[in-house]
């Protein structure tokens, strides 16, 4: 089932954004989103539209964007 707006993975996310020492405001500025909006999702009180989950998979280079999403989620979008 495809979903038009997900749940990030929030673990993995924070994990991505320690290992490369970078703000959360740089990875905003790159997926074309305010830092406080970008940190909603990242903190998990929003939805990840799908054109933003593109955006940071391209800047994590990631094969899949369906990584970061939550698992829970990742299930129901292979179904």
């Amino acid at each position: 089932m495809f979903l038009e707006k997900r749940k990030v993975h929030r673990p993995l996310l924070k994990a991505l954004i320690a290992s490369r020492r970078i703000t959360q405001a740089r990875i905003a500025r790159f997926v074309r989103v305010s830092p406080s909006y970008f940190s909603e999702i990242a903190n998990g009180h929003k939805f990840i539209p799908v054109d933003i989950l593109s955006s940071l998979a391209r800047f994590f280079d990631l094969n899949d964007p369906n990584i970061l999403c939550d698992a829970e989620e990742r299930d129901d979008a292979q179904t």
